[in-house]
């Protein structure tokens, strides 16, 4: 078995499959680190738009408040502003990629990683708010949302992230015109794993590590629901039609400057994210 799984990943076309699996880590934690930039922005943003001092941790935020310094108001805004910002940045990338697929090159992988985190961060952090009661769970309990409420919730979010899986497979397998003229037969699963579960679990990885020794229980779960999304696209995408693309030569590669800034936004995101920034 631990022969066959990476000979069949990798068999034929080693080196471009190898390719789109670093170039999609790459992306990943690229497209991860802009959208952690500005949910947490804007959700410190609105909370000083209430007098509240914030700073941002690459683990958590802090709120420099009194318990009396809480509303209904100021909770509802503060704790909604990321999720609510987050679809609204998916749906306009969504629409942005889509007309412009064809001529997105490499850059649209980018994009791809920005609809899906985009979407998962909204859908995510309602589920882990409503479970664990953090993040859009502090609304949740303002607005005497109780035990019923949060499960129904959670379900509907659940449900939600599985069906758009479902929906964006042949959207986001048209992807693969960077690398290919066409999309046929098990190429098609082949190349959605190299795009998509491995640079998520690689990814996953690399940012908990990054993370260490801090801890937040409540945002590596947000970072593991687009499994929810991506077991649903790679569970169909095999039953979708072939996907032919233009017959331009394909000459895919690993960018320096890709590898080279992703390392810079690591670096920030650690080192400068863990000395904390003030935002009042």
């Amino acid at each position: 078995m631990k022969k066959i799984l990476p000979g069949f990943l990798f068999g034929q076309n080693f080196k471009v499959f190898s390719l789109i699996t670093i170039n999609s880590v790459l992306f990943f934690l690229l497209a991860y680190i802009t959208i952690f930039l500005i949910t947490r922005l804007v959700t410190a943003c609105s909370a000083a738009a209430f007098n509240i001092t914030s700073v941002i941790y690459y683990f958590k935020m802090d709120f420099l408040t009194h318990g009396h310094g809480w509303n209904r108001d100021s909770v509802t805004v503060v704790f909604s502003t990321g999720p609510v910002v987050s679809l609204i940045l998916g749906l306009a990338f969504m629409v942005l990629y889509g007309e412009k697929v064809e001529m997105a090159g490499i850059t649209g992988v980018f994009m791809m990683w920005l609809i899906i985190l985009c979407l998962v961060n909204f859908s995510g952090e309602m589920i882990m708010g409503a479970v664990l009661n953090r993040g859009p769970g502090f609304t949740m309990m303002y607005w005497y949302i109780m035990d019923t409420g949060r499960v129904v919730l959670t379900l509907v979010f659940t449900l939600i992230l599985i069906l758009e899986g479902r929906e964006l497979a042949r959207f986001l397998l048209c992807s693969g015109n960077v690398y290919f003229n066409d999309l046929r037969g098990n190429v098609k699963l082949r190349f959605a794993l190299c795009q998509f579960i491995l640079p998520f679990m690689i990814s996953a990885v690399i940012l908990q590590i990054c993370e260490l020794p801090h801890f937040s229980f409540y945002q590596s779960a947000v970072r593991c629901t687009p499994v929810l999304m991506l077991l649903p696209l790679i569970c169909y995408c095999p039953s979708l039609p072939d996907l032919y693309f233009d017959e331009g030569r394909r000459n895919p590669s690993l960018s320096r400057p890709l590898l080279i800034i992703t390392l810079l936004a690591l670096l920030v995101y650690r080192v400068i994210f863990g000395i904390g920034i003030r935002v009042a």
